[in-house]
């Protein structure tokens, strides 16, 4: 586990990588946990049609990372990383819905994303890298949220713990990295 410092270090790495397009993107990044105070609790349970959540300023509320479109990029690349488990079967998988707004509009479900199964995994970080081709201008600032959305694909209602903050003596942090393309 890093700490918040080792984080953002690492966080400063990725964001030195070089991505498709050359330098003429923006980069920001995201930390669901800002380091101050201990969540209560550090195991978050997030139900069906719930939302990942962050840790900031001493309470909990959804992770919506943003970005605002500089030039005339039409792409975001999403590298996000959570500790997340399935609680309600270890042996399924559980779908996120990736849900966008632009500026003050409504939110829009795109995409899916599935959680590997428990059995299949173990307990480790979940890896989400995806390239979301927005339809933004430049000036616009785009929000995206991440859904636990079983029951309207037709599964059954699942529940998932995320982890955020002090465990034990390990500290756990979820953070974005939204890349303009």
């Amino acid at each position: 586990m890093f700490t918040l410092g080792e984080l953002n270090r690492q966080i400063v790495i990725i964001d030195n990588n070089n991505v498709e397009g050359g330098s003429s993107f923006n980069r920001t990044s995201h930390l669901t946990y800002d380091g101050v105070g201990s969540p209560t609790p550090q195991q978050v349970s997030i139900a069906d049609a719930s939302y990942l959540q962050k840790w900031s300023s001493s309470a909990l509320s959804n992770f919506e990372p943003s970005i605002t479109v500089s030039g005339s990029n039409t792409k975001v690349i999403i590298d996000m990383q959570h500790h997340l488990l399935q609680v309600t079967s270890t042996t399924d998988e559980v779908p996120f819905r990736i849900e966008r707004k632009i500026n003050s509009g409504a939110w829009v479900g795109g995409d899916i994303f599935w959680l590997p199964d428990a059995v299949a995994r173990g307990f480790s970080p979940n890896r989400l890298l995806y390239v979301d081709v927005h339809g933004a201008s430049a000036g616009d600032t785009i929000y995206y949220r991440f859904k636990n959305d079983g029951v309207s694909l037709g599964y059954s209602a699942n529940l998932v713990h995320q982890w955020l903050g002090v465990v034990g003596s390990a500290t756990y942090y979820g953070f974005a990295v939204l890349t303009e393309n």
